[in-house]
């Protein structure tokens, strides 16, 4: 294989993430319906569980973003979610749009009326917290970031479980909710007790069309300018108004730019000036996202591919395979970042490393396809 293929091979092999690693996995594994035995809620309650594109190739751990409502509304988000989330989106120095999450669908019952009365909706925020969200972390990998969200009454449910305090995210969206004379008056007990948002950043995103025949907007200016009033360094609002949203089209509308808010602290972008300091940056990086969380997040094994992808377009070799160094330290057992890093010393003539790190990764996988054909590429060159 000429120079030039092995170029072109290495930069798709990054941008399709360890397809050729693992080999591809059927479409319904990244879609579960699940079913919890609640002992809070007394019955069981059907789950739709959505994992993102990499999940099974990857050691990564991921957010969690509870959505409450219709299968096909949290079918809807998890399509938008796991698009923003893909690794296609490396330019301009950034490399994600927002970080890989699992979404969960939480089926409600009778058209959502259990999200009205305080007895239910109280029992269904416990069980969000206690059980479901135990569950998905005990059986997936997740990181401890959460978003809740919600559309007209399970728009009202978010907030109330916000406002009252019996849940505990790190982010919210919800749009057209409804009993808004009810969440005015909860917003302005509990923050005047200042025991909603104590210590640890939250997020808040309300979006409501202009339009809305079935929640007037005018019966969400109130709560909207509620919002607006809290001064807080921990809690970040955001309204959306759209002027010709209604009732059913301001939730789909807004689903971008509420991923994009929710997962603002997460962006890294690395200027052409920083390249030669990438590896250093991305771990900075994430220990301020871990600082401004509160949660102890690790870079994931994504980031260093796709770090990886970036310094190849900028040609800096020597930061990439700092990179892939790097990446070893977090994931000893990563099964592509030998491969990456043989590939990388054998497209600079260094085939002693390469056939080291290829070994080493045929060693993680026998089946690697990419470090298969690094070999093979070896052995021609000493023949």
């Amino acid at each position: 294989m000429s120079r030039y293929f092995s170029t072109l091979f290495f930069l798709i092999s990054i941008l399709l993430q360890n397809s050729n690693s693992v080999g591809q996995v059927p479409c319904n594994e990244f879609i579960i319906t699940d079913t919890i035995s609640s002992k809070i809620l007394d019955q069981d309650r059907i789950i739709d569980i959505y994992l993102p594109a990499n999940y099974f190739n990857t050691n990564d751990r991921c957010a969690i973003q509870i959505i409450i409502g219709h299968k096909q509304r949290s079918s809807m988000y998890y399509a938008l979610s796991n698009y923003l989330g893909e690794p296609y989106h490396v330019e301009n120095g950034i490399l994600h749009t927002i970080p890989e999450t699992i979404v969960i669908g939480f089926r409600t019952l009778n058209g959502g009326r259990e999200l009205r009365y305080e007895d239910d909706w109280k029992g269904i925020s416990k069980f969000i917290s206690q059980e479901l969200i135990t569950y998905i972390s005990k059986k997936y990998r997740t990181n401890g970031y959460k978003t809740l969200i919600g559309h007209s009454v399970g728009g009202g449910f978010v907030l109330k479980s916000m406002f009252s305090g019996s849940v505990d995210f790190n982010a919210y969206y919800c749009t057209a909710p409804t009993e808004s004379k009810y969440l005015v008056a909860l917003i302005k007990e509990g923050f005047s007790q200042n025991d909603i948002i104590p210590t640890s950043k939250k997020r808040l995103i309300l979006a409501c069309g202009k339009n809305d025949k079935e929640i007037p907007f005018i019966e969400n200016k109130e709560l909207i300018d509620e919002l607006s009033k809290i001064s807080n360094e921990n809690f970040s609002f955001r309204n959306i108004e759209l002027e010709n949203a209604d009732h059913h089209s301001i939730f789909p509308s807004t689903i971008t730019d509420a991923l994009l808010f929710m997962f603002e602290d997460w962006r890294f972008e690395l200027t052409d000036s920083q390249t030669d300091h990438a590896t250093e940056l991305l771990v900075e990086h994430y220990k301020n996202l871990s600082n401004t969380t509160g949660i102890s997040i690790t870079p994931p094994e994504n980031d260093f591919y796709l770090l990886t992808y970036l310094l190849f377009t900028r040609n800096n070799t020597n930061e990439k395979i700092s990179v892939l160094k790097k990446c070893k330290e977090y994931y000893p057992k990563a099964l592509m970042a030998d491969a990456y890093l043989a590939r990388t010393y054998y497209m600079i003539d260094d085939f002693e490393n390469a056939m080291t790190f290829n070994k080493i990764a045929l060693q993680l996988n026998p089946e690697n396809k990419f470090a298969i054909e690094t070999q093979d590429m070896l052995r021609k060159k000493s023949e």
